[in-house]
């Protein structure tokens, strides 16, 4: 989680917790792409969706084609907070070596999209990222400052997920231009001890998903 900001009557905290991003989501309905840039690990992945993002960090590899994290925000007094859209830096971008693409395969549901925002690293490149919100529908809209009304511990949470297929690595950070009580501030959600995030961009044609049943890892070619 995040860290106190300046005394802005709240709190903003940043987490890619499977739990917490993902939280009352039916988590088989989740794909997620991982990339490993010394090959596979020798590690059995686990059988349990939400232990994925620990399992592919733990072996060194990244979640590949987009990260998503949940932002929340926690009143310390009664505050009136306008959030405009969160502002995304690349901190740094590069190419990625060989390595190999996993995925863990949703076995079915209705499509899943993050409450919040999604970030674009492609459209004009990672140095100018596009803030978009998309709906459950396919339909996209510009961003719109959204209004909060806090009273003390209670929170406000939505998503920022970023995106790319061009493969390549990428360190990113958010901070988030807000209005509290009428005086603009910037919130940074990031912890001290973390105050970057990393992820792989890329859609991979050929990818590998784990065989329970074999176990061992089956070769895949993108058919949709």
């Amino acid at each position: 989680m995040g860290h106190v900001t300046r005394d802005t009557g709240l709190d903003a905290y940043i987490s890619t917790d499977f739990g917490t991003v993902w939280a009352g989501a039916p988590a088989g309905w989740i794909t997620q792409y991982a990339f490993f840039p010394e090959g596979l690990p020798d590690e059995t992945p686990p059988t349990a969706r939400h232990r994925w993002n620990d399992w592919v960090s733990q072996n060194g590899g990244l979640l590949m084609g987009s990260q998503t994290a949940t932002v929340h925000l926690i009143g310390r007094s009664p505050s009136t907070v306008i959030v405009k859209s969160p502002e995304v830096e690349v901190l740094d971008s590069w190419d990625l070596p060989a390595g190999d693409a996993a995925i863990w395969m949703a076995a079915g549901g209705a499509s899943i999209i993050p409450n919040g925002y999604t970030i674009d690293l492609d459209e004009l490149g990672p140095q100018d990222p596009v803030v978009k919100v998309i709906h459950p529908s396919g339909d996209v809209y510009e961003p719109k400052p959204r209004s909060y009304s806090l009273a003390p511990n209670e929170a406000e949470r939505f998503d920022i997920d970023v995106v790319s297929k061009v493969p390549r690595g990428y360190r990113w950070r958010v901070r988030l231009p807000v209005l509290v009580d009428g005086r603009s501030e910037f919130l940074d959600p990031h912890p001290a001890s973390e105050p970057y995030l990393e992820f792989a961009g890329g859609a991979p044609n050929k990818f590998y998903a784990w065989d329970e049943s074999a176990s061992e890892w089956q070769e895949m070619e993108r058919w949709w």
